[in-house]
């Protein structure tokens, strides 16, 4: 990843954050994450599942694993912030 400002650092933050409150465990945030999202709604407006994916390692420090089941959408798992090397 290129050397960012603070600034682009702050945004970058701010986008995998409203990203991840989409896809995060809703009892817990630390907790394992199984979702299964549709791209197509504009929930998901202008959101990847790259950008899904980053912003899963981003806050848990765990790998995201993305399968597509649909038309433009997907389950997406993830072992979650207590399951990984951060806690």
């Amino acid at each position: 990843m290129p050397k960012l400002t603070l600034e682009e650092m702050n945004k970058l933050q701010e986008h995998y954050k409203k990203v991840f409150e989409l896809v995060e465990n809703k009892q817990h945030w630390k907790g394992p994450i199984n979702i299964d999202v549709d791209m197509r709604s504009n929930t998901f407006k202008n959101i990847t599942t790259d950008d899904i994916a980053s912003a899963i390692s981003f806050f848990t420090a765990t790998e995201a694993r993305i399968i597509k089941i649909g038309f433009l959408e997907y389950n997406v798992t993830a072992p979650g912030y207590w399951a990984g090397p951060a806690n």
